[in-house]
Parts: C-alpha cells; structure tokens; sequence
C-alpha cells in the first residue's frame, strides 16, 4: 500500500530468486536498444553445440559509454524434420527442455549443449523475451525451415519478416545495379506454406504476411532509397499476388463467410487474415470487385476500412465514389472520420500532398483538434513514405508551415511533426539539404517555443 521505486521492485525480485539483479537495473539507466550478435559452432559428430553470444548498446548523445545489461534470451532448436530438440546448458541440472532460457550478464559468453547428433536450425528470442535486435546469419533455406515449422508465434513470425525484408532490400540493390527485379522462390513457398496451414493462428498468418513497411525497411539501410524501396516493395507484393492468386483467393473465400459480427478472438482472428488476402487480391484483375462487394456487404469497421483501403491504394475507379459514400455515412462521427482522413493521406505517391491540402479545408477538419492533425498531416508525413519524402522537397517545406503554425496553437503536437524530420541524416544528399534546410527555418523563427526548439536543434545538432 506504499508508494515504491523501481529499485524496490528490483529487490524484491532479487530477494525472492536469490539473485543478484544490479545488472538489470541498467535497463532502467541506460538508453538505446541493445543488438546481441549471435554464433553457432555446432559438431554434429560429437553432439557439442556451442552458442555464443555478445551484446552491444550502440552510444547514443546522451551516453557515449554503454555497459553490459542482463538480457534473458530464450532458445530453441528445430531439426530437419520440423522437431523441436530438448536441450539444456551443460552443467544445468535441471531438465532439458523445447524452450531454453539463457541469461546473457556480460559483453560475450559462450553456453554449451551437448548431445545434439543432428543438424538444426536455432529458434531465437523465442516469445520476444527481451526487447533487443537480434543479428544472426540465417540462410534463406533456414528462414524457410523455421516458417514452416517454428511453433513459438513470435520467432516463426519473425523468420517471415526476415526473409520478405531481404528479398524486398535484394531487389532494392539490383535494380540500383541496373539489373531486373526478380521474385525470391523461397518466399512464394513460405508464404503459400503459411495460407495452407489450416492449423495455425489466422493471426499469425496474417501478420507474417504483412510486409514490412516502407519506414522499418528504410532502417536498414545506410542510406534511404526511398523510390527503390517503395518500387522494390510494390515489385515483391505484386508478384506475390500473382503467383498465390489461387491460394489467396481460396483462403479469402474460405474466410469470407458472410456470419455476422461477432468480437470474439476467433472471428477477430479470421477477419485479419481475410482482410491481408484482400489486400493482396485488390490489385489484381477482379479485386476491384472483391472490394466493393466486401464494402456492400459489411457490417463492421474493420472490414470496411480494409475494402475502402484497397479501393484507394489500387487506385481503382469506384475509389472516389466509395470515399464519398463512406463520408455521407460517417460525416457526424468524429473519430470514424480521422480513419478516412488517414486512408487519403498514407496513399502512397507524391500526388497525395495536394490530396492532403485539399483536405484540410474540409468542414470535418479542425487545426486545432490533435486528433485531426494526426489523422491528416500526421498520416501522411510518417506513414507515406514516397509522399512525405518527394525529391522536390514539396512535402518538406509544407510540414515546415504547418509545424510553425502549430507552435502558436499546440507546441507539444508542433513537436511532434517536427520530428519527423529527426532521419534526415539518413537520406540521399538532396533530401539531406531539403529537410535541414526547413529545419534551420524554423529554427530561426522569432518566439519559437521550447517544446519545437528542443526537437529542431537536436535534429540539427
């Protein structure tokens, strides 16, 4: 009934483990997300298997020196045959287990498995038992092996991101190559394998199937190809489409049962799925129609959404009257309609600024509303990466107005715009000088509040 401290907390834990846990208290001091390299020396003749692994916490402006954390870091092991291996850290004494929890307390420590006589492929951070990024040299055959067959949700999930974000970021380097794009095999297997998997969460189905965004794929690279990765993505997503056209349609069909609305975690699970095949579908010759007849059939929001959505990012010819329909329905609910503002605003392409300036004289839209803000200039300058990010810089100069317009109304939403400019290091040279110079604008404005000064000048600095 007392008020308490994290150092508190932390020693109640220790005491009742019997461990010391000065270590973890680093988690709560240190900034930045840690990255663990991981090394697999594996002789399948004696059994030895021998995981390495080290830590490192990239410095950041605050902390230039960073120490060791305690990580828990969760292990298993699949063998060819899709089993999982019981195993356990030599010298344990408790039981072998499919799932084994390593604690990783200094910079580099090597754990060792013995009786391990057949190949496998390492299932790692299972169930995402600490919040780092992990670096491990999978091929592309033991990405493939670990969708298949992985049952933690979070480490097979994690093996489709992995594999889609290197195919997506090989096309990305060939076609800078001057070389044609080509669709990686072993991910039309991994994805087809996951839509005939009847017995997995349709949850998980969909969420591997779900691309990396644009954004998290432009984190990958040294330098932001911002047109190569929404070209290389767009290349990967189509041709996926095309080749699992069958597939996707029958597990749609499957899925599109026309049973009433129901919250429970099993038909929510089976509209996520539904609705990732639709947005494979819409693209292609008669997703036009799948969408407009999901869109005539609704009776829930998410399921609309995802039908209006694919109308507007295919850009099918009933996108306008669906928008209008939609706003005719939805024009007194506030909320519903920043889901509309949204959708316009994340359309990919440098010709959804003037969509977005249209629409912020639209009687729904209010400046000084936070909500709208988000819905609108939020949308689209974070999450549309070929709009915000157009070499003209068009889109940089229209955020550097309404940031400074901002200040005057809501400095804390001001800022928040502002930040979106924090990567600009990140980008080619002419985007470089574009962002830092709207940054350096409204840097210099007279009375600027603290609150945008703060992230303009770090951004700068």
């Amino acid at each position: 009934g007392k008020a308490v401290t994290c150092d508190d907390f932390l020693a109640a834990m220790a005491d009742a483990n019997d461990r010391d846990l000065s270590g973890f208290s680093r988690w709560y001091s240190q900034s930045g997300t840690p990255e663990i390299k991981v090394n697999l020396d594996h002789d399948v003749d004696s059994g030895r298997l021998e995981m390495t692994l080290s830590q490192h916490t990239p410095p950041t402006p605050d902390q230039a020196d960073k120490q060791p954390l305690v990580i828990p870091f969760a292990l298993g092991l699949i063998a060819a045959d899709g089993r999982e291996i019981a195993l356990k850290v030599k010298g344990d004494v408790g039981e072998a287990n499919n799932v084994c929890l390593l604690l990783l307390e200094r910079e580099t420590q090597t754990f060792r498995f013995d009786g391990i006589h057949e190949p496998v492929v390492p299932s790692l951070l299972r169930d995402f038992s600490a919040p780092v990024k992990v670096h491990y040299n999978w091929s592309t055959d033991d990405l493939n092996h670990l969708i298949k067959h992985d049952t933690d949700v979070f480490a097979r999930w994690e093996a489709a991101q992995t594999l889609a974000q290197r195919c997506i970021l090989e096309q990305v380097q060939r076609a800078s190559e001057g070389k044609d794009m080509v669709l990686e095999p072993a991910l039309v297997t991994a994805f087809e394998g996951l839509l005939n998997d009847q017995d997995a969460d349709p949850v998980l189905v969909a969420e591997a199937m779900t691309l990396p965004a644009e954004l998290y794929l432009a984190e990958q690279m040294e330098v932001v190809d911002v047109d190569g990765i929404h070209a290389a993505r767009k290349f990967v997503r189509r041709g996926l489409a095309r080749t699992l056209e069958s597939t996707l349609l029958a597990r749609y069909q499957a899925l599109n049962d026309g049973a009433p609305y129901s919250k429970n975690p099993a038909a929510i699970a089976s509209r996520s799925l539904k609705n990732v095949c639709l947005s494979y579908l819409a693209g292609l010759q008669g997703g036009e129609d799948l969408a407009l007849a999901q869109l005539a059939a609704s009776d829930n929001m998410t399921d609309t959404l995802a039908a209006l959505r694919g109308l507007v990012y295919t850009g099918a010819d009933s996108a306008g009257k669906a928008l209008a329909d939609f706003e005719n329905t939805w024009r007194n609910d506030s909320l519903v309609m920043d889901k509309w503002f949204a959708i316009q605003a994340t359309n990919p392409g440098p010709q959804t600024l003037t969509t977005v300036k249209e629409l912020m004289k639209h009687p729904g839209f209010n400046f000084r509303k936070p909500n709208k803000v988000r819905s609108l200039v939020g949308a689209f300058c974070f999450a549309n990466a070929t709009g915000f990010h157009a070499a003209d810089g068009s889109a940089y100069r229209f955020l550097a107005e309404q940031v400074l317009a901002l200040d005057v109304l809501n400095p804390q939403m001001a800022a928040r715009m502002a930040s979106a400019f924090n990567r600009w290091k990140r980008f080619d040279e002419g985007r470089k000088s574009r962002m830092r110079q709207c940054l350096r604008d409204i840097a210099a404005k007279k009375d600027l509040s603290p609150d945008v000064s703060e992230i303009v000048n770090s951004a700068l600095g």
